[in-house]
């Protein structure tokens, strides 16, 4: 009969481990799984675009022997109370540059109260430690009808649906150029932007030519989201809508019609 483990050394063991999450192409969890099981011998938990994996910290380096996953990440710490999502873009903004107002919107009907949890939590974590409160505001809204004023807005940072676990390519090919129209209307003409995120380049690139007289695209940087492959679009917004355009194409038109 074996000996009972002590709650000492149940805890020591405990200890000795550490959690390192591996992103992996989405579509590829179960293979990334089966190597790492196989390669390391230890717990391997699967998630959407990840894994990740319970070692002993002394062999650590070993999931360096992975093949299949992008990035390897240690998991140092997991916030119960901070229900991390979307929101996590504007609240970065009101704590990193407390000097600008910022307002979080979705029209998810459980969306909008988890932010404006995080947003107390937030708050009250800079009261703790005696800094000023984090300037924002959390709305319930839906991004083709927003409750804003014309060219209020200087930017916009937005995470669009990438049409996988929201939404659909189809759906997305409806939504970007409404969204993009929209945001135009309350966003400043000729200083206002828009940062947004994407995996669908298909949809944003019809979309950017339905709305070419209202925004110019700028930089567009590549980067890993879970395994896809996202881009993040700069996009500034024009200075007159393009009625200088359609001023000049009537005029010519008139002229043409007079001779």
């Amino acid at each position: 009969m074996s000996a009972p483990i002590s709650p000492v050394v149940e805890a020591s063991s405990r200890q000795d481990l550490c959690e390192i999450e591996a992103t992996v192409t989405s579509g590829f969890e179960v293979v990334a799984l089966q190597d790492a099981v196989e390669k390391l011998g230890c717990k391997v938990v699967r998630g959407r675009g990840r894994i990740f994996i319970h070692i002993p910290v002394k062999q650590a380096e070993k999931v360096l022997q992975l093949g299949g996953v992008d990035n390897l990440y240690v998991v140092v710490k997991r916030y119960e109370d901070f229900n991390f999502s979307k929101d996590q873009l504007v609240l970065q903004g009101a704590v990193n540059w407390p000097n600008a107002y910022h307002i979080c919107g979705d029209n998810h009907e459980k969306a909008w109260p988890r932010c404006q949890q995080n947003l107390d939590f937030v708050r009250e974590k800079r009261r703790v430690k005696g800094r000023s409160s984090a300037t924002c505001d959390v709305m319930k809204w839906d991004v083709t009808n927003l409750p804003l004023r014309d060219n209020t807005v200087d930017v916009f940072i937005t995470d669009l649906p990438f049409g996988k676990r929201l939404g659909s390519t189809m759906d997305n090919r409806v939504l970007y150029p409404k969204a993009l129209t929209e945001m135009a209307r309350v966003c400043k003409p000729k200083t206002g932007r828009a940062c947004l995120l994407t995996h669908d380049r298909r949809s944003i690139a019809k979309a950017m030519q339905a709305v070419s007289h209202l925004w110019h695209r700028g930089i567009v940087l590549w980067i890993n989201i879970g395994g896809l492959a996202a881009g993040v679009y700069m996009l500034h917004r024009n200075a007159d809508d393009g009625k200088k355009e359609r001023k000049e194409a009537r005029g010519g038109q008139n002229s043409a019609a007079g001779q």
